[in-house]
């Protein structure tokens, strides 16, 4: 199997003349498909990073939050809104969320608790984000932080290059 990622012209003329060099009538099949890249790895770190410090220099700020309980409530604040700016069907998922919400809270505090917190835990996750989405929520978070808590997101030199 070949794949090719159109990254330069030169990468597009290879593949045309692979193409090319296959003989009609056997039994190949040529797919093209959108490369859907997640969330890289140093892009993850930097998050945690980042939760860890909020953890430390804002100890008793928002209930307590320890690092955890900062990114639930930066997946709660930002997630939905870029989410559904990658992939429209996210749409969906979030009104289907609300409408959950209204019905649940007509029955228990308790059930409307455990379903919210089921769904930012399991159902939305920043694995489904591309690189591009999780920049935006980096950008989305850094600059929440500096302006509401005056604090400096602090990127060590090796990650950087993810802020630029």
């Amino acid at each position: 199997m070949n794949t090719f990622i159109l990254s330069t012209p030169q990468v597009k003329a290879n593949c045309i003349a692979f193409i090319s060099m296959l003989n009609a009538g056997t039994d190949q099949i040529v797919t093209i498909k959108n490369k859907k890249e997640s969330r890289s790895d140093a892009q993850h770190r930097l998050r945690w990073m980042w939760f860890t410090q909020l953890e430390k220099q804002l100890a008793g700020v928002g209930r307590g939050r320890d690092k955890k309980g900062w990114n639930l409530h930066f997946k709660h604040k930002f997630v939905p809104e870029i989410l559904i700016a990658q992939d429209e069907d996210y749409v969906a998922v979030f009104d289907v969320y609300k409408e959950s919400c209204k019905a649940l809270q007509q029955v228990s505090e308790k059930a409307l608790k455990q379903y919210q917190k089921g769904f930012w835990d399991r159902v939305i996750s920043t694995k489904d984000m591309s690189v591009k989405s999780m920049a935006r929520w980096l950008d989305a978070v850094d600059k929440y932080v500096l302006q509401k808590y005056q604090v400096v997101l602090i990127t060590p030199d090796d990650l950087r290059w993810l802020r630029e």
